[in-house]
């Protein structure tokens, strides 16, 4: 098998990568069920409620972030901000929703809350 799929030794379980086509289509699916989508609302209230109070786009930038997970010069290029405004920012959202963007659960997290948000 090759290294994006295996065989779990003497389980029988067999592991796939999903590609991204796979992972939108399950979250597409999964946004219909309000239990998804309150997951979503409440994950980010926190910076929803900030942007609409301040008219500001943290939203974006963490939907930018996670489009970009490996470089966040390329997420600062998108947005039209220098890196210490993106730093910044970043700083504000992981402060409102008491994460940490380097660690790899709470960017995962995130991830899921704004695909169910949005419906992928």
């Amino acid at each position: 098998m090759s290294a994006l799929n295996a065989q779990i030794p003497e389980t029988g379980v067999a592991l796939r990568r999903a590609d991204r086509n796979q992972f939108d289509g399950l979250v597409n699916y999964l946004h219909q069920d309000v239990r998804v989508q309150e997951f979503g609302e409440t994950t980010l209230q926190p910076v929803l409620l900030h942007d609409a109070r301040k008219d500001s786009d943290l939203m974006l930038t963490l939907s930018t972030l996670l489009e970009h997970p490996m470089s966040r010069s390329a997420a600062a290029q998108e947005l039209h901000l220098s890196r210490t405004a993106l730093y910044s920012r970043i700083a504000t959202i992981e402060r409102l929703l008491g994460v940490d963007l380097n660690k790899g659960e709470d960017f995962f997290g995130l991830s899921l809350a704004v695909r169910s948000y949005y419906g992928a």
